[in-house]
């Protein structure tokens, strides 16, 4: 990480070495040399939001949520409800989810609040979450791909303690946009023997 004390000096150091990344590109691919303003050009339109970004801002207000999770294979479900409030920050470049609700701790009814940033990487292709949330002190970090039609996301966030052992595991976090007015969201956990085992449904 690097601290700069001038901000427009942090904002030429970042943009002189994602030209440098677009120069680079362009001399191995044998294209022509491009001029300082023409990398700096194309380096703004690649990350200017995208279709991607229009098909995430549809997320944008407040939802009611139906909340049902399974602490272990075979376990009851526990359900709850609560709310989430997408909204659109940096000219619609990043979404932010904030999460609140109930759940029965040991049988008793405890409030939590959640916070996600959800992101469309266009220099890399891949759709990226970072959660946190007042259940734990570490970061749910993923990043994933879109089905072809843009409505479903499916992310993996690997090499993290599993919820149930302890042990490294992979997670799998399915989003989907079924309507204007219907969301779902469903976590997965991979266990010892390949199998998926779904923990979290949220509607």
């Amino acid at each position: 990480m690097t601290c700069c004390l001038n901000k427009a000096t942090c904002c030429i150091a970042i943009a002189a070495g994602a030209v440098g990344i677009l120069a680079g590109t362009v001399i191995s691919g044998g294209q022509h040399e491009m001029s300082q303003d023409e990398m700096m050009q194309q380096w703004m339109e690649m990350n200017a939001p995208g279709e991607e970004h229009a098909e995430m801002q549809k997320m944008a207000g407040k939802w009611d949520s139906k909340n049902t999770h399974w602490m272990t294979p075979g376990a009851p479900p526990e359900t709850n409800t609560g709310t989430i409030t997408y909204k659109t920050i940096m000219g619609g470049r990043y979404l932010i989810e904030t999460t609140k609700g109930m759940m029965d701790m040991g049988g008793q009814e405890t409030e939590w609040e959640g916070m996600n940033i959800l992101a469309f990487d266009r220099m890399t292709g891949k759709h990226k979450f970072c959660w946190i949330d007042s259940m734990g002190t570490g970061m749910f970090i993923g990043e994933g791909e879109s089905s072809a039609d843009g409505k479903t996301i499916t992310y993996y966030t690997k090499n993290v303690p599993s919820w149930t052992t302890g042990e490294p595991t992979t997670y799998k976090s399915v989003s989907t946009l079924i309507s204007g007015d219907k969301h779902t969201f469903e976590m997965y956990e991979k266990m010892s023997d390949g199998s998926w085992f779904q923990n979290m449904e949220i509607i």
